[in-house]
């Protein structure tokens, strides 16, 4: 789970020389909280460019429950 949370985070930053992927005092805020194990099923209301997805009617693992952007909720799931 460290190496998947760090290909996720620290790896990206540091590729693209940002300033984040991690968390500190007085540093970025920007995280996002997940539950890894609740299910969702997939509808045609959802975000994206596309007008259609193969996962319409899918039941799947994961939920983003908040987006939290620079230090703000830019996101929170409505259930």
């Amino acid at each position: 789970m460290s190496d998947y949370l760090a290909k996720m985070t620290v790896n990206p930053a540091q590729l693209y020389d940002l300033d984040a992927g991690y968390l500190a005092e007085n540093g970025p805020a920007d995280l996002v909280n997940f539950a890894d194990t609740e299910e969702r099923v997939v509808t045609s209301q959802f975000a994206s460019k596309a007008a259609n997805s193969p996962f319409i009617g899918e039941t799947l693992k994961g939920v983003v429950k908040y987006t939290v952007a620079d230090g703000e909720v830019v996101y929170q799931h409505q259930n």
